[in-house]
């Protein structure tokens, strides 16, 4: 194995040790916020643990496919153009098995981070429950794929 794909092996499980403990973030912010439950108003301190809630699930969308994913696929010499056949691929190899539930939770992150949506709040509370779980579980299912692959090159 070549110097540099020896780099990026170490850099792929350094970002799997990031995602670990996002998705262990995450995890604590949904069990929290499933405790308070969807509702009509919010207090200031319910409002905060969803709004920790949102960040944390951007954090770990933008991790698992712009770090993550982006550099397996790197490693193993594939350059997917777009996040759709970048999440195709994925899905083709068995690291992910709802390739259109992480294009929601992709179209979620980007609501998130960059749009003034304080009128769908609500909105954003309750698909941020919904996708989660998927995204956990999907981070989670994606590391034993990744290493058996990896362990081939």
């Amino acid at each position: 194995m070549t110097e540099r794909k020896q780099l990026q092996k170490k850099l792929l499980f350094e970002y799997e040790d990031i995602l670990n403990k996002s998705i262990e973030a995450l995890d604590y912010s949904f069990n929290k916020c499933v405790a308070i439950g969807l509702k009509k108003d919010y207090t200031l301190d319910e409002s905060e643990t969803f709004e920790a809630l949102t960040s944390r699930f951007a954090r770990t969308s933008d991790i698992f496919t712009q770090k993550y994913l982006r550099c397996f696929f790197e490693l193993i010499e594939e350059y997917p153009n777009t996040m759709i056949d970048m999440l195709n691929n994925a899905e083709k190899k068995g690291l992910i098995n709802q390739t259109d539930a992480l294009l929601d939770a992709r179209k979620l992150r980007n609501d998130i981070a960059h749009e003034y949506w304080i009128e769908n709040l609500k909105q954003k509370f309750a698909e941020c429950l919904k996708l989660s779980p998927i995204m956990i579980g999907e981070v989670k299912n994606s590391f034993l794929r990744v290493r058996e692959i990896v362990q081939s090159i």
